[in-house]
This record gives structure tokens, sequence and C-alpha cells, in this order.
């Protein structure tokens, strides 16, 4: 008789991560949750349950009384059905972090993952929580083959690198006996500009500017007439031209280019951070007035530009700046 052939042991199909880029080329590598990266521990409410369980097995012994047994045995029978339950709706979800936005200090960042269900199972109460001082965001249910995003709120203190650990995903349903849990495979890590000065100081004058004496009104220069397009206001119609037959045309200004602003670290009074405070909110006033302007400190300097790029930079230095020597 010939003998079987022995087939090593299948492994669960979400046990291994799945390739980088399966989901979108350009996003972040994604993972599934595996089944032996999943953690289970009863709750507090579980432990009293347990606690009730045993009382009732002890009363059901003592009075030999076959209800109590049958009260007794169902439910356990429930809390294990749930243990299984609330294990099973994290096995297999798939993974897609996100790159976090900067953010100032200060401020509460927000940090998203999307999270995806393959399977044709329910699953319910899903949270992202995160290390200690986060919260996390409201509990959600994911529809089979659907995706949802989950956050967590993270308060911010200290300008530079804040890397955001011991991130993971857990569920407590049904019924709160135990909870469920999977580590995330990667730490995130988010930049964190310095806080705006506040109140604000006043922007240093700009280079050629003669101290004591008034900037000059910016007016904008007339530049001649064109055909009126719907939305233009009122008050730059041509009403003369519109008199002699001309038609409907409006008026067309250009704002004079403003003047390059140089920001230079010496500029800046108080300490360390309270100088690095006030570069930030100047730049981040220049930038709402479209003003080009540059930036002068110890380690890194920026040439006069306006643009979201040479803004990030600006603001990426002054959070890098190094720490004082204690």
């Amino acid at each position: 008789m010939a003998k079987p052939i022995l087939r090593p042991r299948q492994e669960w199909p979400d046990a291994a991560p799945i390739p980088a880029g399966a989901h979108d080329p350009t996003s972040r590598p994604v993972h599934a949750i595996r089944y032996r990266k999943t953690y289970i521990l009863p709750t507090p409410f579980g432990l009293s349950f347990a606690l009730m369980l045993a009382a009732l097995f002890l009363g059901a012994m003592n009075y030999n009384n076959n209800m109590a047994f049958l009260l007794t045995f169902l439910l356990a029978g429930i809390a294990l059905l749930s243990m299984s339950r609330v294990h099973g709706n994290l096995v297999g979800l798939v993974i897609h972090p996100t790159d976090p936005a900067p953010v100032f200090a200060g401020e509460t960042l927000y940090l998203a993952i999307t999270i995806e269900n393959p399977r044709a199972l329910h699953r319910r109460g899903l949270v992202l929580r995160g290390s200690r001082g986060s919260e996390p965001g409201k509990a959600v249910d994911l529809p089979a083959h659907g995706s949802t995003v989950l956050t967590v709120s993270v308060p911010t203190r200290t300008r530079g690198w804040l890397t955001l650990t011991h991130l993971r995903l857990e569920s407590r349903q049904p019924f709160g006996l135990f909870v469920a849990w999977a580590p995330l495979p990667q730490s995130q890590r988010v930049l964190v500009y310095p806080a705006p000065a506040h109140p604000p100081r006043p922007l240093p004058p700009a280079a050629g500017s003669v101290p004591g004496r008034p900037a000059p009104p910016n007016v904008d220069d007339f530049q001649g007439l064109r055909k009126y397009r719907p939305g233009d206001a009122r008050r730059h119609i041509h009403w003369p031209a519109y008199a002699r037959g001309r038609g409907l045309l409006t008026k067309r200004f250009e704002t004079p280019p403003a003047e390059p602003r140089l920001l230079r670290w010496q500029d800046a009074p108080g300490s360390v951070e309270e100088r690095l405070s006030h570069l930030t909110r100047w730049i981040l006033e220049l930038e709402s007035a479209a003003c080009p302007y540059g930036l002068v400190l110890p380690n890194a300097q920026e040439p006069p530009q306006c643009n979201p790029r040479h803004h990030q930079r600006c603001l990426t230095a002054l959070a890098l700046y190094p720490e004082p020597p204690p």
C-alpha cells in the first residue's frame, strides 16, 4: 500500500505582508495583520464576568441545581464565542499607512490610517490607539470588502521630529469581555514646526528702507482696459466706454511686486526658542502677503523667494535648528 504524501502545513493566507505597491504604486508599503501577531486579553469587565461565572458555578455545585449549571455553561459558551469573534475582527485587515502633514508646536496632530477589509466579514469596534497622552478616535465598524479611515490625535509640545510609536489597532466587540489588538508594523514620524510667536512683533525693515519713514502704500497700477468677464467688480467697469457704445470694458490693474524681505537671525529678539518663534511668525505673515522673503540663520541660508517649496524649506530649517548646548 502506497504511503500518503505528507505536505507541509499551509500557513494562513494573511500570514505574509502584502508586497509594496500592491494597492497603490506611489503609496507606502501596506501590510496585512497576521494571525499570530494579534493578541487578546480580558478587559476589566471580562474579569468581573469571569468572577461572576465562578460564583455561579460554586453555587450550582453547592445546591446541585441543574438550571444553575445550565446558565453557567451557557454564559461561559457565549464568552468563549465572543473571544473568538473579537480576535477575528482584526485578522486579515490591510493597513495603508500615510505620511502625516507637519504641524506647529502646541497644535494637535491628527494621524490618519486607511484600513481595508478584503474579506466577506463585518468588522466591529475598530479603534486606532497611540502611545500615552494620545487620544484615540471614535470606534468604527467596517463592512465586508470595504475600507475606512481611523484617526488618533497626538498633542505636540516641542519642535523637531516627533516619532509616533506604539501604534496599535484594537477591538472590544462584541460584549466588551475581551480586547484584541495588533501592533502596526511601522512607526510614523512627523515634523513639528516652532510655534508662531504671540503676540507678534513688527516685521524688520526691508533692505534699503529708511528707519522711521513709513512704507509707501501698495497701490495697484492701471494697465489698460479689457473685455468684461462675469464676476468682475462693478467699480472696475469703465462706464464712459459703455456710454460711447464700446460695450462693457473692465479696468485692468497690476499690483507692483513687493520688495523682498530678508529675515536674519539677529533681527529676532530673545532666546533661541523665542527667536525661532518670531521668525516663524514673520514667515507666515510674508507668505500670506505673497511677499518674497529670505532667511539667514547661523547654520543655513535661503535666498528670497515666494513659493510653497521655499516656505516649507524655511520652516524645516527652523524646526531642525540645533539645540543650544546645556
